[in-house]
């Protein structure tokens, strides 16, 4: 099976103004508006983002593909 960008699991840290969640739980900042816009210029669905602590490790249910940013 091909990878494509639409079977990676995005994985970040709360690191404002760059990643964090907003009250609701979304994921917001500049990362994430870059990372949107990417996916709308070349046409791929929005894909679930992973927020976590500054300090957290990927567990190892995160094996696989990952894309930190």
């Amino acid at each position: 099976m091909a990878n494509t960008l639409e079977n990676l699991e995005y994985i970040t840290e709360q690191y404002a103004p760059y990643n964090y969640q907003d009250k609701t739980g979304a994921p917001q900042g500049f990362a994430i508006e870059v990372l949107s816009k990417v996916w709308e210029v070349l046409g791929i669905t929005p894909q679930k983002i992973h927020v976590r602590p500054l300090a957290s490790k990927p567990r190892s249910s995160d094996a696989g593909l990952l894309a930190s940013f």
